[in-house]
């Protein structure tokens, strides 16, 4: 599972320590690319690519990091809390 928040939930959250893994599937159904992004141990975006329409990305993660979707302006569209369980997301 994953938890979804609205997309001004960045500000303030960033990655804890965590030894915990999972996996997050993001699926992109939106008309356009998206941008994947992990919040750092300090809050920072980290670019982790760019994904296609219709594209489909498998990212390895841990419990406690953070990740925000944006469109390629850099306007964050969704953060997502990832969890113990593997989960699928799709962007629309």
């Amino acid at each position: 599972m994953v938890t979804i928040l609205p997309a001004d939930h960045e500000r303030g959250l960033r990655s804890l320590e965590s030894e915990r893994e999972t996996e997050i599937r993001f699926v992109n159904h939106r008309d356009e690319p998206i941008v994947i992004n992990w919040l750092d141990y300090r809050g920072a975006r980290e670019r982790y690519g760019i994904l296609a329409t219709g594209g489909v990305r498998e990212q390895r993660t841990y419990v406690n990091h953070p990740w925000v979707i944006t469109d390629l302006r850099g306007r964050s569209l969704a953060v997502l809390l990832p969890t113990t369980r593997p989960a699928q997301v799709t962007i629309t």
